[in-house]
């Protein structure tokens, strides 16, 4: 139900702000203080940065106007049926900012009246009271997950959150701990599944242990992690390797990683169900770049890393396949280096052309495209990527003035013999892809 509801939050669109709104009679009915007339007056700074803190943890846009009111205990909510705007509506002094900790109990109080007053169609009518306690306890353990809070002292923010405010408990105190640790927990179990992120760039690491998991095979350059959810990639962070490739097949996740180079700083991961465009925006600002983008298993795959030097990148979805878009970009000085295709949607990644940058071509095949990447081998092409996409095989060369040799490989097994023998000749893995019944690898040269 959690995760329900977060997909129903995060497709909400913002609504415009009413200005000249000086009282309001609550309508909430869930509201300890529903139908009283309250005088609103503008929020503090504190509490809005807080407010918005909250928000932007769990990746919700904003869908209501704040204000303070000495009318109300702690927290109200308000919903303007004429313009279809959220009030959420606080005390004064319902918070006031010591140094950099965190008051959790605070925190769960505005986290309440943020479910509150995010007021959808969806869900507005066809709720009960008791509906949406449950469900804004089991939203507050999400947010303090996210916000950073242990499971004790998610505990004890709740416990010592006030009763009321926002909405007339009826329940115990304990089995509204159980619902908000609940929250927390879930939570800690999707983020454990689907989120992993690199140690800062600012933090540093002394070498990491071995990485001796039975499932992973570590070669001389490359180590392969084979899981049935994703793997936890810290130990080999930390061990000095990244992310270079990562395939879903066969009912497992194949993740082929390769030391770090030289202007590596750091590297973070995403899986997502839908496009995962504000992580993309929050690891740009950043100087995070995108290095791999793929959709298995129902998921979007997002790789993005922090090097040294300007982010110059820029992405695109169609629901068709991109080919205006590739032209438009070559014509504005930008060149493909990732393409996917997931939930109906082509996802273009382009970079800025590179000083020894020649010219790219792609093409779309129903066969595995052996000639014409000799034919372009031997225009002095190299395969940027190779994919099976859609249905179909997605090819990208680039001619640029680096003369490294390539080779292409195909298997009805996962490659590790291939990628063994060929690295011991000097060759690292260029990308890796599974197509319908057999793996595609191509390496080059280091």
């Amino acid at each position: 139900m959690l995760k329900s509801i977060l997909q129903l939050l995060l497709t909400i669109l913002p609504i415009g702000c009413i200005l000249g709104q000086s009282e309001v009679r609550l309508n909430d009915v869930c509201s300890v203080q529903h139908d009283q007339l309250i005088v609103l007056m503008s929020s503090d700074e504190d509490t809005e940065d807080l407010i918005f803190e909250i928000l932007d943890s769990v990746g919700i846009r904003s869908t209501f106007e704040i204000y303070a009111s000495n009318d109300i205990d702690e927290i109200a909510a308000h919903y303007n049926e004429e313009t279809k705007t959220g009030f959420l509506i606080h005390h004064p002094a319902i918070f006031k900012r010591n140094g950099d900790d965190k008051d959790w109990a605070v925190v769960t109080k505005l986290s309440l009246g943020i479910f509150g007053a995010m007021q959808f169609e969806e869900l507005r009518d066809a709720w009960t009271c008791k509906d949406r306690f449950i469900e804004a306890d089991r939203f507050a353990g999400h947010v303090l997950y996210k916000m950073g809070a242990t499971i004790q002292e998610t505990k004890s923010a709740i416990a010592n959150a006030s009763q009321s405010g926002a909405y007339k408990w009826t329940e115990t105190r304990p089995e509204r701990i159980n619902r908000v640790e609940a929250g927390w927990e879930d939570t800690k179990a999707i983020e454990t599944d689907l989120t992993m992120m690199a140690p800062s760039p600012e933090v540093a690491l002394p070498p990491g242990p071995e990485v001796s998991n039975p499932k992973s095979v570590r070669l001389n350059n490359h180590l392969i992690l084979k899981r049935t959810g994703y793997p936890i990639l810290e130990e080999s962070w930390n061990s000095g390797y990244q992310i270079k490739e990562s395939v879903f097949a066969n009912g497992q996740w194949y993740v082929v990683m390769t030391p770090k180079g030289e202007n590596f700083l750091s590297q973070a991961m995403r899986l997502r169900a839908k496009w995962p465009e504000d992580d993309i925006k929050k690891f740009w600002d950043k100087d995070y770049d995108i290095s791999r983008v793929d959709y298995y298993n129902n998921v979007w795959f997002l790789c993005m890393t922090s090097t040294e030097g300007e982010v110059l990148q820029r992405w695109r979805t169609r629901v068709k396949f991109p080919e205006t878009e590739i032209e438009k970009g070559w014509n504005q000085g930008y060149y493909i280096i990732d393409m996917s295709y997931g939930d109906g949607l082509y996802a273009l990644i382009l970079d800025k052309k590179p000083d020894n940058y020649y010219t790219q071509t792609w093409m779309r095949r129903s066969y595995f495209p052996k000639e014409e990447i000799n034919e372009l081998w031997a225009k002095d092409h190299k395969i940027t990527f190779l994919k099976y996409i859609n249905g179909e095989y997605v090819l990208v060369m680039t001619k640029i003035g680096e003369k490294k040799e390539q080779k292409w490989f195909t298997s009805n097994t996962f490659p590790s013999d291939i990628i063994e023998t060929h690295e011991d000749q000097g060759f690292m893995i260029r990308c890796l892809n599974y197509a319908t019944d057999q793996w595609i690898l191509v390496m080059e040269e280091e």
